[in-house]
């Protein structure tokens, strides 16, 4: 409770205290508590970061939505706040996009489900563009991209797994050649398809970017 308490007063003194444009919703960092309707857990805490000093665009604002690696897992917020994305966001002037980073639960893996719920529920607090939403993660926040990605076809205009395993069978030429993905491992990258049905493999091995190469979608 200690830890909750820090966290909710760190988010109201870096809070800005203007408005989005022509939005009646802060801007800056926030801390939202969604209820969830799964079997396992009934609420995910998130982060929220809105564009201070930006006009809001026309078909709203883009999103990346963050996935946080194993040892950020629970119900302890005061653990997000420190996270590079959200620091890089405050210090980037005129960053433009709205800045998701949920807190995945204790013993949990990142549910494709769960995030589907937050999204509908981001959507529902602020105005984002459908065609610039874009996932990321590290570590088991990038194995949770791979796998929200596959179980999501058509939501994420690019995703970017970091460091990250997955379990996806090698796709061949014709899958899903219109998302554009930014796979890091060390200091290697390389842009590769995922499956377009969202199947898994039962092996679960560093994921091959043979004949899977493709560039990002207009």
């Amino acid at each position: 409770m200690k830890h909750r308490l820090m966290c909710i007063l760190f988010v109201a003194l870096v809070a800005t205290p203007g408005r989005a444009a022509g939005l009646d919703i802060a801007s800056g960092p926030l801390l939202h508590r969604l209820p969830l309707h799964a079997a396992a857990v009934d609420h995910m805490n998130f982060m929220m970061y809105i564009p201070t000093g930006v006009n809001a665009p026309h078909d709203g604002f883009p999103l990346i939505l963050f996935l946080h690696g194993s040892e950020q897992r629970g119900d302890d917020p005061s653990l997000l706040v420190n996270l590079p994305i959200l620091s890089f966001a405050q210090k980037v002037d005129g960053f433009p996009f709205v800045t998701i980073v949920p807190q995945c639960p204790r013993g949990l893996l990142w549910s494709p489900d769960m995030l589907r719920q937050l999204l509908a529920a981001v959507e529902e607090l602020t105005p984002v563009d459908k065609d610039r939403l874009y996932l990321t993660g590290f570590s088991m926040g990038g194995y949770g991209t791979w796998q929200t990605a596959a179980a999501l076809p058509g939501v994420f205009a690019a995703i970017a797994p970091l460091c990250a395993l997955s379990d996806l069978p090698d796709t061949p030429p014709g899958g899903r050649a219109d998302l554009g993905v930014s796979r890091r491992t060390g200091c290697q990258r390389s842009r590769v398809r995922i499956p377009a049905d969202g199947r898994s493999s039962p092996r679960g091995r560093q994921s091959s970017a043979a004949h899977r190469v493709s560039g990002p979608r207009s």
